[in-house]
């Protein structure tokens, strides 16, 4: 449940689920498709896998799933790095295709 708290403070625009029981999180980050944000987070030290990796099935590409269940020390630098990965992502310019 600290994991939940802190990602909600890190990245309070993101959407999450925490099965009851088990040591990730599902993460909606509201993308499209979470493979850019999957490139910063390696980029900042955090290895993450993209919803279309974690899961079968539509409408996953824009999620992450996010193993919490290390010592607390690196699960709370990790998603401290993945806020600001995300920050990172998020000052970018969108990219119109054309």
């Amino acid at each position: 449940r600290r994991a939940a708290g802190l990602l909600a403070d890190e990245v309070p625009e993101w959407r999450f689920e925490m099965p009851s029981g088990a040591s990730v999180l599902w993460v909606d980050t509201g993308l499209d498709d979470a493979a850019p944000l999957e490139h910063f987070a390696h980029r900042h030290g955090v290895h993450v896998a993209s919803g279309s990796i974690a899961a079968p099935g539509p409408d996953v590409d824009g999620h992450l799933r996010l193993c919490v269940d290390r010592p607390w020390e690196l699960v709370d630098a990790g998603l401290r790095r993945l806020g600001a990965a995300w920050r990172e992502l998020s000052r970018r310019p969108a990219r119109v295709a054309g």
